[in-house]
């Protein structure tokens, strides 16, 4: 029972003085596309490197109306998640569904 007790005191203590962990936080360096699905991403790549305007912006009403993908502006600041390869996992909040980009799109804050 004794390390139990000490345990508690001590996640007490720590969260007293320091207050709760916060996930990590980037800060995004140039606008890119965050989507649930990497694959959505990637046809972004493909439209921009083809310089496709027009399938750009109907892929980008689609997924913006439907929330599958949101936009990020340079210096906004997000929640970081996992990462999975070039990808990695950004959240508008702590709390709020995961969205993935292409790392060069952000750097630690």
């Amino acid at each position: 029972m004794h390390r139990l007790t000490a345990s508690i005191a001590v996640l007490t203590s720590a969260l007293v003085c320091h207050g709760p962990a916060r996930a990590a936080e980037v800060i995004v360096t140039k606008a890119y596309a965050a989507c649930k699905d990497p694959a959505t991403v990637e046809k972004f790549e493909e439209f921009e490197r083809n310089d496709n305007d027009q399938g750009y912006k109907r892929l980008y009403f689609e997924t913006g109306a439907t929330r599958e993908c949101i936009f990020l502006r340079s210096n906004e600041i997000l929640s970081v998640g996992e990462t999975r390869g070039r990808w990695i996992c950004i959240k508008e909040s702590e709390r709020a569904s995961c969205y993935w980009t292409a790392q060069e799109a952000v750097r630690p804050r």
